[in-house]
């Protein structure tokens, strides 16, 4: 018979609980349209800390050479 960890189950237990609220908010985000209305600036600023984060990274591990791998 296989043994349940309780503490697990209530650990994603709680995951589910706020993975379905943040659902829920971005479906109420998207039928009051703003959404639509923010998602302009939402993508500048992904841009932005992409470009960082690629920046980052060059500069941490240098040049990479793919043909290694």
């Amino acid at each position: 018979m296989t043994r349940i960890n309780r503490a697990y189950v209530k650990r994603l237990e709680d995951l589910i609980v706020q993975l379905d609220a943040t659902f829920s908010d971005i479906e109420t985000a998207r039928a009051k349209d703003y959404l639509a209305r923010d998602m302009p600036l939402l993508d500048k600023e992904a841009d932005a800390i992409r470009t960082s984060r690629r920046a980052h990274d060059g500069l941490k591990s240098g040049p990479k050479n793919k043909s290694n791998s």
